[in-house]
């Protein structure tokens, strides 16, 4: 078949992985945490920076509405969804934006 065989298991990042293999289409899904307190910086003034990311990484980022999380909680769930190349440089992007608001945060 023109199917790709399964991407190997990539690192997990700032969370647990899992990977739905879609009726070869190649999709994969990622859901990663953030810490809660990042969440606005890194959706941006109406989405302006996930929109940035979704567009230079490829890949589908959605982010747990605050309604839905477990009282208490303080990360919110990320779903990262593409091809695994998309989903990785997603993945990656994501964590480099959290380390780069943390230093920031240091910094002050």
């Amino acid at each position: 078949p023109p199917y790709a065989a399964p991407p190997p298991s990539a690192p997990s990042g700032m969370g647990g992985m899992s990977a739905m293999g879609g009726m070869g289409g190649g999709e994969t899904t990622v859901e990663v945490a953030v810490p809660n307190v990042w969440v606005s910086r890194l959706i941006g003034r109406a989405g302006s920076h996930i929109t940035e990311m979704q567009n230079k990484t490829g890949a589908r980022i959605q982010f747990q509405k605050e309604k839905e999380m477990a009282s208490g909680a303080t990360s919110r769930k990320v779903t990262i969804s593409g091809s695994a190349s998309a989903v990785g440089a997603a993945q990656q992007l994501l964590n480099t934006n959290v380390t780069v608001l943390e230093a920031q945060e240091r910094n002050k």
